[in-house]
């Protein structure tokens, strides 16, 4: 198992209550209500646009030295907060173990640690050229923060922290992406 999966029964047993055949509910309507469901959550759950004007772009020239600064940067700005790294634990661990004990302190603990990350990232200056990978970090950190909100939710709403729990698996395939286009881009000014 990676670090961005749950084992398959997780998400799956959230669910479960639906297929009870001693429950007195018509198949349709409630086919209906998960689809639209699943209609909502696939919008909740889809990478935000983040407009221009919503980054700080430098007005100076790209230079070897201000990417290796905005690296360095960016790693400070996207790197858990100390409060998670003490836990010792990866993210999906972190979930995983939240949701089996039903006690959601430390999913709470994520969001707020990605709500300092989207802030602290919305406040750095971009140099010119990476824009849209800018934008992109933006867009998975509030997704992220999405999803994690949606599973501290799971009492209230266990289909969406469901679905929320399915899309952090590919979020850590956007991660892996964007990590090698922004290789790939810092490796152009060398």
């Amino acid at each position: 198992m990676s670090s961005g999966e749950f084992e398959p029964s997780l998400a799956e047993n959230l669910a479960e209550g639906t297929n009870d055949p001693n429950l007195p509910y018509n198949q349709d309507v409630m086919n209906e209500a998960l689809y639209q469901i699943g209609l909502r959550a696939k919008e909740y759950f889809a990478l935000p646009q983040i407009d221009e004007k919503e980054i700080r772009v430098s007005s100076e020239q790209t230079s070897y030295e201000s990417v290796g600064q905005y690296i360095n940067v960016m790693s400070q700005a996207v790197s858990a907060d100390e409060t998670i790294m003490r836990l010792g634990k990866n993210e999906a661990t972190i979930i995983q173990e939240a949701v089996e004990s039903s006690n959601m302190d430390s999913v709470q603990l994520l969001i707020a640690s990605t709500h300092s990350s989207v802030e602290w990232v919305k406040n750095i200056t971009v140099p010119q050229g990476f824009e849209d990978l800018h934008r992109r970090q933006l867009a998975l950190l509030i997704l992220q923060e999405n999803i994690f909100k949606a599973i501290k939710n799971i009492s209230d709403d266990p289909i969406m922290a469901a679905a929320g729990m399915e899309t952090y698996g590919s979020i850590v395939d956007l991660y892996q992406k964007f990590s090698e286009e922004l290789e790939l881009k810092i490796q152009s000014y060398q």
